[in-house]
């Protein structure tokens, strides 16, 4: 923390130790003490105001406002493109980032992720926006109501010009993989983006029981550059409310049941051991979990439903299938 007293009429600039591509330099008036650090402070005696900026490393001033007496604002660059301003006092203040003008009540935040670059506020600044919204969707085999909503989940988003649509039972593969990826998002808020294009948002949830699940949404955006993608996980849960499964989407779970399937065609296959060896009217859900529990307990990867392994499950020998571990 610095502090600086300025008895004349000239301003002085302290300099807060930040990454070398962004700076923010507070100017304390004639008469003022401000404390600079994280966060810069105006003392509550002080009678004027003084001011701060925003400047990237080529000394271009990228946001500036003042700091009225008692004024505490933390100001931090989470990476060379982003920063995030926070007021820490009780009332209001107003400061210019880029093109926009914010304003900020008592212990609300911006963020831009654009520093240099204009954008909308909805956007964080950026030129493109996406707010990925992630929906859990309860559902009970009692006569609980089903309950939605919102959950945690990673999000991707793609170029479908880079790397087309896959389908469902493809996604983590897309998901785990880099080519057409563009960003990485929070879930349920907005990411900002400098360009716009053919995108789509791939996201992975992990479910009560480990499981990794995917859903998938392709992305529109707007006359502002501002898109939304709602994603979609369905829980399942016994009388009990205990855990059954999750799925992404009806849409997802009935292509991967299909792809499984139809592998059943090859005596050397999950399902089709699963199958055989459970001949009693077995639903094709119970196949399903009793397939990802025999794979992970083998190590065997069924990468459409998000299970790693040393063995491929397509791929698994007659000799193999009859050492495996039930």
């Amino acid at each position: 923390m610095m502090t600086a007293t300025v008895a004349s009429a000239s301003k002085i600039g302290l300099q807060k130790p930040l990454p070398p591509t962004a700076n923010t330099i507070v100017y304390a008036a004639q008469g003022a003490t401000i404390y600079s650090g994280s966060p810069i402070e105006a003392d509550s005696t002080n009678t004027v105001d003084s001011s701060w900026e925003i400047l990237l490393a080529n000394d271009t001033v990228v946001g500036n406002g003042s700091l009225s007496p008692g004024d505490i604002k933390d100001i931090s660059f989470p990476n060379e493109h982003t920063v995030i301003i926070r007021n820490l006092v009780g009332f209001s203040n107003t400061f210019t980032v880029d093109e926009n003008t914010i304003t900020l009540e008592p212990n609300d935040s911006y963020t831009d992720e654009c520093l240099g670059t204009n954008g909308a506020p909805a956007n964080n600044g950026c030129p493109f926006g996406i707010k990925g919204n992630v929906i859990l969707e309860k559902v009970y085999k009692t006569g609980t109501p089903t309950i939605r909503e919102t959950t945690d989940a990673k999000i991707k988003i793609f170029d479908k010009t880079i790397k087309n649509i896959p389908p469902a039972n493809r996604y983590a593969e897309t998901f785990n993989g880099t080519l057409g990826f563009v960003a990485e998002c929070t879930a349920n808020q907005v990411c900002g983006l400098t360009t716009g294009g053919d995108y789509y948002a791939i996201a992975e949830y992990t479910n009560p029981a480990g499981d990794k699940v995917y859903d998938f949404k392709q992305i529109k955006f707007d006359n502002n550059g501002s898109a939304t993608a709602e994603l979609l996980f369905i829980n399942q849960y016994d009388s009990n409310g205990d855990f059954l499964e999750s799925v992404g989407n009806q849409k997802q779970l009935f292509s991967s049941l299909q792809n499984q399937k139809s592998n059943a065609s090859n005596t050397t296959s999950l399902w089709k051991l699963v199958e055989t060896k459970i001949n009693n009217g077995i639903t094709d859900r119970e196949i399903a979990n009793m397939v990802k529990d025999i794979a992970k307990k083998n190590d065997i990867s069924i990468p459409e439903w998000g299970i790693a392994g040393r063995l491929d499950s397509r791929t698994l020998s007659a000799s193999v299938l009859s050492s495996l571990v039930f």
